[in-house]
């Protein structure tokens, strides 16, 4: 058995494949992902403790079986029996130690197909365990829900945030006219009272103020009554301050409605992605059965092939112990 053998008859299980499936369910469990949906965090977490037992317990008895197979001195008798063989003796001083050892062989390659037998229909039915595990998420409601729910904060969102642009720009005009009605040229011209529109016009015509500065003012002047009461028809210097005072109020309200609103949104998101993510958990258990279906597979083959055998001759001989050494290879690549 120390020639190189190929694995002609089996298909190579993809273990790091495996191992990255059971890295996404040991990772949900460590996480509890899915904590927003008990029953699936539950089924998950459960999925997880097969998942992990069942890949220990096939392996082992993988391991078993290669230990057996490994251990058997098939390979000895084929050896002798191909010396008696090139010996020169007559057919007649064959016969009788070709039967013994021909009983032996038998004994011992029954003994290695009962066991793989065994093994075979454990494994089947460890694979058919994890195949039923119910991993269904039961949250297409729950994702309908909260898509309603999430365009509806982006819809608010959007409202505050136009609502928003606009206190931001009321303000920027409140505290650019503040700036300069508290100006030297403007300090002569403003009394408790606001000038009137017609009074600044005035001021203007006799170039007194720029005309670029009234306009602020003016404008200012508008903004005010969208955020005061105007009592007694004239606008105070304090009144713009008053105003600007209450946007920036609004704005902090705003702010803080918008954070919330962002936090919300950003939890609904998550929310989806991990439910759109255990469709890589349901792959993953696919993924986990297709490739521990190659393992009964295998061995169910292997004892067919073995089963056939009735008549010993050396070119049975041989090809048994082929079949074991390329069995070992297939063994010997599923390691966790």
């Amino acid at each position: 058995m120390n020639r190189e053998v190929r694995m002609n008859h089996y298909t190579a299980l993809d273990m790091p494949g495996i191992r990255a499936g059971l890295a996404k369910f040991n990772e949900v469990v460590a996480s509890r992902d899915y904590e927003f949906i008990p029953s699936l965090q539950e089924r998950l977490t459960l999925a997880a403790q097969f998942l992990n037992r069942d890949t220990r317990g096939i392996i082992d008895e993988l391991r078993m079986l290669e230990v057996m197979v490994d251990n058997t001195d098939i390979n000895a008798i084929t050896e002798q029996c191909v010396s008696l063989y090139a010996s020169g003796l007559t057919r007649e001083e064959q016969t009788p130690v070709i039967k013994r050892l021909a009983t032996f062989f038998f004994e011992k390659a029954n003994r290695i197909v009962s066991h793989v037998a065994e093994t075979h229909i454990k494994i089947v039915h460890t694979i058919s365990e994890v195949e039923a595990l119910n991993l269904e998420h039961y949250s297409d409601p729950l994702l309908a829900f909260d898509a309603a729910r999430l365009e509806a904060l982006e819809q608010q969102s959007s409202a505050w945030l136009a609502e928003e642009a606009v206190l931001r720009t009321d303000k920027k005009v409140i505290v650019d006219a503040i700036a300069v009605l508290q100006s030297r040229t403007w300090l002569d011209h403003v009394t408790d009272v606001l000038p009137t529109p017609e009074q600044i016009e005035v001021l203007v015509s006799a170039v007194v103020v720029r005309k670029a500065d009234a306009q602020l003012v003016n404008v200012a002047m508008q903004r005010v009554t969208t955020y005061l009461k105007v009592i007694d028809g004239g606008i105070r210097l304090s009144s713009l301050v008053e105003a600007r005072n209450k946007i920036t109020d609004q704005l902090n309200i705003l702010s803080a409605q918008l954070k919330k609103n962002s936090a919300d949104a950003r939890v609904l998101k998550a929310r989806e992605a991990k439910i759109l993510n255990h469709a890589a958990l349901v792959e993953a258990r696919a993924h986990w059965v297709d490739n521990m279906k190659l393992v009964p597979e295998g061995l169910g083959a292997f004892s067919a092939r073995l089963r056939s055998t009735s008549v010993v001759s050396e070119a049975v001989m041989q090809q048994t112990s082929d079949e074991l050494s390329e069995l070992l290879v297939f063994l010997r690549q599923i390691r966790f």
